[in-house]
């Protein structure tokens, strides 16, 4: 789902990294393998965690550059809307048009009533 790579200082002052995963339970013994097979590690902790989730659904809009997916977060009483990276990157590079250009007119071609951002 996610990861984070952090330096960090090992013993004998070693340089070292500490890498952090979040998967699902069911992907663990798969991800323990990866670390073991593409890494130098002897060992991996793991810890269970527990997260609230908001609902979360996509849609499309269409700019004069191409489409953008929105995600959007929540429910009836709080909902918020971002267009996705990637796909405003994409158009960026597309267009020669800056990054935030794009990504702010994703989000002016949403409805006044829809204009909440994460």
């Amino acid at each position: 789902m996610d990861f984070f790579i952090t330096p960090v200082t090992m013993k004998k002052n070693r340089p070292g990294f500490l890498l952090e995963l979040l998967c699902k339970v069911e992907q663990l013994e798969e991800m323990a393998q990866l670390l073991f097979t593409h890494t130098t590690t002897s060992g991996i902790r793991y810890r269970l965690e527990n997260r609230f989730v908001l609902p979360r659904s996509y849609r499309e809009i269409s700019l004069p550059w191409g489409k953008v997916r929105i995600k959007q977060n929540g429910s009836q009483t709080l909902t918020t809307y971002a267009p996705e990276y990637e796909d405003c990157k994409a158009l960026a590079q597309k267009s020669g048009l800056p990054l935030k250009t794009i990504y702010a007119a994703a989000l002016a071609a949403l409805p006044i009533e829809e204009k909440k951002i994460d």
